[in-house]
């Protein structure tokens, strides 16, 4: 809620930033794109306010999950390369 929708008339004391999220639930990847276009996905808004210290968590917590996201890709191409030889294979052997 902004300071003046509370009738407060000085000057905050305290800077901060507002942060303006959109919200949707993800497309199901299990349906195909033309039965997942025109299906329903409500936006949400929701704003907040961010001083210095919650941005910098922020920052630290998304570089965390950039770090976790990083290692599940190399992770899921390992494993990709681990199963396409043995695939191969037993395309091979039939």
């Amino acid at each position: 809620m902004k300071a003046y929708e509370k009738n407060v008339r000085a000057m905050p004391k305290v800077a901060y930033a507002l942060l303006s999220l959109a919200l949707r639930s993800p497309m199901n990847t299990m349906l195909p794109l033309e039965r997942n276009a025109p299906e329903s996905r409500e936006t949400q808004f929701v704003a907040v306010a961010l001083n210095e210290k919650l941005i910098d968590k922020l920052l630290e917590d998304l570089t965390l999950m950039k770090q976790h996201l990083e290692k599940a890709q190399k992770s899921a191409h390992l494993l990709a390369d681990q199963t396409a030889p043995k695939e191969a294979n037993n395309e091979s052997d039939s």
